[in-house]
């Protein structure tokens, strides 16, 4: 009867002590991983401003020393146009690149204690425009969801994109004939209280632009 007593208890022993020796593996098995990789850069933005002035941002890490920023002229990134190392301190950074033209970035995070991280490639392209003659735009009225612009008549000019700022998607209001005649126009499709940036076109150039123009409620 005794012995019949002690062999549960030598299993439930050995059962432990296997378990126990299982988490002590798994247990060594991550402490033993380490970073030898920079971190991949993330959210990586570009901002276009007076036609050909970008700003290139993305998140900083710690773990960064540097950044390699390389900017190309072709969507396969063999024509590189720009490449400069930036200190963290510096982003984002403003580059002043050719207008008329179309871009593509890519970013990589150094380290000179760990391997560069992989690249970071900025999903969109990126277009500068070449600003022409100023046609004096202002705004002339603003109400919840609407504004009114006014600028120098030039039969030329035939639409206005606009957009919250820091956003990337644009909406475009066509200009009708009588918007160009008088050289005035009014947007009912703006959402309320919202910064946004409003860009005048002169066919595919920009000849003014308004940004963080605050549109207030009315009372």
């Amino acid at each position: 009867m005794k012995s019949y007593r002690i062999i549960p208890a030598l299993l439930a022993a050995a059962l432990t002590f296997g378990m126990a020796a299982s988490c002590s593996d798994q247990f060594e098995e991550v402490t033993d991983i380490s970073l030898t990789r920079c971190l991949q850069p993330l959210n990586l933005s570009a901002k276009v401003s007076q036609g050909q002035n970008v700003t290139f941002g993305w998140d900083v890490s710690k773990d960064a020393e540097s950044y390699l920023l390389e900017i190309y002229s072709d969507e396969a990134m063999t024509e590189p146009v720009f490449t400069e190392e930036i200190d963290p301190a510096n982003v984002p950074v403003t580059k002043c690149l050719d207008v008329d033209m179309e871009y593509w970035f890519r970013v990589q995070s150094r380290n000179s204690r760990k391997d560069d991280s992989k690249w970071a490639v900025y999903a969109k392209s990126i277009k500068t425009f070449a600003v022409k003659s100023n046609l004096y735009m202002e705004l002339t009225g603003r109400d919840a969801n609407s504004i009114s612009l006014a600028w120098t008549p030039d039969p030329e000019v035939d639409r206005i994109e606009y957009c919250v700022n820091g956003a990337e998607e644009t909406q475009i209001y066509e200009l009708s004939a009588e918007d160009i005649a008088a050289g005035k126009a009014s947007i009912r499709t703006i959402r309320d209280i919202a910064p946004y940036a409003v860009v005048v076109f002169l066919c595919d150039f920009i000849v003014e632009s308004m940004d963080e123009m605050i549109l207030t409620a009315s009372l």
